[in-house]
């Protein structure tokens, strides 16, 4: 752990992240504050903020790896963080819904670059066994952001209006950019002309042959796919559960969001913390399992009367089910920076945010579209529930298949 906190480029990307995120959550907040608190918006509204922000970085991410894998990543990032301020920037000055939609389109494209650049220069400066510590280290610093994010948000809102609230958004993206110039250049492999000749011809289907030849790779997208697509389920509707079934608004809202934040670094920081060796796919497929606590909670909820219980009630769940979360999130950083060939890193990350994003975009249509028309809100957070844990369950008899067959390849060898 010390040696992780020596670690200034880590540290830098630590603190850069943590800036601007706080920002991002005020901007957050403010836009729920708009459209579903003050605007009285529904599940739809609701979904569309998702939507918009879901959509153009799914169509962005696989590029911003190639670029990521192209060319100097400490640049990538830092114009990642000024693109998104300037998207962000336009908020402040528009009453136009429809205008709001657009600005939060530009800074998921812009932002979208920012994940694959960062995951892809954390091997670059840390060794490779420090890998799981270095994750959990920076899950650790987001998840102090998402606890005191939404409650800092809760706390600007209350004193200015939503369009001067983003104005500190705008902030943090350039403060976050002057940060990250103080990381050295983050070049990414450097490959002979015979490899990038041959990456030139067969460009289009490495990833296909990396998700052929790779079964690990294959379940850990998979299953990432089957479950966000339930997961994000609870983002929509999270703000819709606290309206109507904990009689609450934005402030309690962040509170909740907050007790998840608090779960989730105690979930990073038993892995940084632990003396053993890590397990990732252990982590990451239980963490599927103590997540799906949650929308079962939500359920439940609808049918409990006491509103009091259930105000106490949901807290120390959303701690649990952030703990799961927390863990999941840091593992799969690590398969990912394990799994993938050095000099496919950023491609490979890219590809798999965009999987995540095309996940959460099924799963917005699918919640917008049917609830609460066709399904009643309990009886879908029921099945996302039993979505979750079925993928849990799929997953770890499908990863205990794999590890048998690699072993009998490996006696194979040996013979």
């Amino acid at each position: 752990m010390i040696n992780i906190l020596k670690n200034r480029s880590l540290v830098i990307m630590a603190i850069s992240e943590s800036v601007s995120s706080i920002g991002s959550w005020i901007t957050m907040m403010a836009v729920f504050s708009l459209v579903i608190f003050k605007g009285e918006g529904n599940v739809t509204e609701s979904g569309l903020i998702y939507l918009v922000g879901l959509l153009p970085a799914l169509v962005f991410s696989p590029v911003a790896g190639w670029l990521c894998d192209r060319y100097d990543r400490k640049k990538m990032m830092i114009s990642s963080e000024v693109l998104s301020g300037l998207a962000v920037s336009g908020i402040i000055f528009t009453e136009s819904t429809t205008l709001l939609y657009v600005l939060l389109a530009l800074q998921a494209i812009s932002g979208s670059i920012m994940t694959p650049a960062r995951q892809s220069s954390v091997p670059q400066v840390v060794d490779q066994a420090q890998l799981t510590q270095a994750n959990a280290f920076l899950q650790q610093i987001s998840s102090v952001v998402k606890i005191f994010g939404p409650v800092l948000a809760g706390a600007v809102l209350a004193v200015m209006n939503a369009h001067q609230a983003v104005i500190l958004d705008v902030v943090s993206y350039f403060l976050s950019a002057g940060i990250l110039f103080l990381l050295p250049t983050l070049l990414p492999p450097q490959q002979n002309r015979a490899e990038n000749k041959e990456r030139k011809d067969k460009g289009a289907d490495q990833f296909k042959d990396l998700l052929h030849l790779n079964s690990q790779i294959k379940l850990l997208f998979g299953m990432a796919f089957m479950a966000i697509m339930g997961i994000v389920c609870i983002d929509i509707l999270a703000s819709i559960f606290t309206r109507d079934v904990l009689l609450s608004g934005e402030s309690y809202f962040g509170l909740l969001i907050g007790m998840i934040g608090l779960g989730t670094l105690a979930g990073a920081a038993s892995l940084m913390l632990s003396k053993k060796a890590s397990h990732p796919w252990r982590d990451v497929i239980s963490g599927f399992a103590i997540v799906a606590i949650m929308p079962a909670c939500m359920a439940a909820g609808y049918h409990i009367s006491n509103l009091a219980l259930m105000r106490i009630l949901v807290i120390p769940l959303c701690i649990l089910a952030g703990f799961g979360l927390g863990r999941k999130l840091v593992q799969d950083n690590t398969l990912i920076q394990t799994l993938s060939p050095t000099g496919m890193l950023g491609r490979v990350s890219g590809l798999y945010q965009s999987t995540i994003i095309a996940a959460q975009l099924i799963g917005t249509i699918l919640t917008s579209a049917l609830v609460p028309g066709l399904i009643p809100v309990d009886v879908y957070f029921a099945l996302v529930a039993l979505l979750i844990m079925a993928v849990a369950i799929f997953g770890l008899f499908f990863y205990m298949r794999i590890k048998q067959s690699d072993n009998q390849m490996i006696v194979m060898l040996e013979e």
